[in-house]
């Protein structure tokens, strides 16, 4: 099941309405759904972020959520472009040395892009930047990241403005037509998650279970790391139903950064 986690109204609005969710009366904050859809409004910046998302969770966690934060963000006039939407492969925040990476392993429809998150509205920046920028996108995924795999956490943002030109506040229906531009590609997106998230482990054959093992006992892998390469291959299987895995020749690793080397190399292949 997708929880998609909005900030603003103007945000929700399309995809309530594309998606045909419907209020859900049990929650003291906006919340809609359907049955594989939730949505559910988080409101502008980190306040009330933990709270609604872990509530959410408690309440649809026997469905594994996958969640989705949608929203508009800045960008540079440079490497952007105002209506096109950026799923995020970084997370940086203006006060934290901390840095995340959000785990993309199936085949979506977008570029992919950094973001940075700032705790209030960035009207300039002095530097030549190649990042988007939005209030929210880290501290969602450090509460989301403590209760689900990072990859069920997934980031797509659209491009509202450009930061260091022409500053003006932004309108709702402006910020709800930028988001409708981009239903369909969310919707063709949203059928391969959904599809993802319903399937357990006999979408995979003899050969991907006995590959799996064999990975797992050569790296001797964590349980943390079977999780992660399972659900590559999972991804894999769903978008090459008939395609064989990648071969590796793997030997033992001799540290713990040459492990971590050949399981990227591996992931890699798998994202393909």
């Amino acid at each position: 099941m997708l929880c998609i986690l909005t900030a603003l109204k103007a945000e929700s609005e399309p995809l309530i309405n594309f998606f045909k969710l419907k209020k859900d009366s049990s929650f003291d904050f906006p919340v809609f759904s359907n049955n594989d859809i939730i949505l559910v409004a988080t409101g502008v910046g980190g306040k009330n972020i933990s709270k609604r998302i872990t509530t959410v969770h408690n309440q649809f966690k026997r469905f594994n959520l996958i969640f989705i934060n949608i929203g508009i963000a800045g960008g540079n006039s440079k490497n952007s472009k105002i209506s096109k939407c950026y799923s995020i492969n970084k997370i940086m925040d203006e006060r934290e040395r901390k840095t995340y990476y959000p785990e993309i392993f199936i085949k979506h429809p977008f570029n992919e892009k950094k973001i940075k998150t700032f705790k209030s509205v960035v009207k300039s920046i002095n530097e030549d930047f190649d990042f988007l920028i939005d209030m929210e996108s880290f501290d969602i995924f450090k509460v989301c990241s403590k209760i689900v795999p990072i990859h069920r956490i997934v980031f797509l943002k659209v491009v509202s403005d450009y930061v260091n030109e022409n500053f003006q506040k932004l309108n709702a229906t402006f910020i709800s037509e930028l988001i409708s531009n981009n239903l369909i590609k969310f919707k063709i997106y949203f059928d391969s998650l959904i599809q993802f998230s319903k399937l357990r482990s006999n979408i995979l054959n003899n050969d991907d279970v006995t590959w799996l093992k064999e990975i797992n006992k050569v790296l001797s892998l964590t349980e943390s790391q079977k999780t992660i390469i399972f659900n590559k291959v999972k991804g894999f299987r769903l978008r090459k139903k008939d395609e064989k895995l990648p071969s590796f020749a793997i030997k033992p690793p001799n540290s713990k950064s040459n492990q971590k080397e050949t399981l990227k190399e591996i992931n890699d292949q798998l994202s393909i």
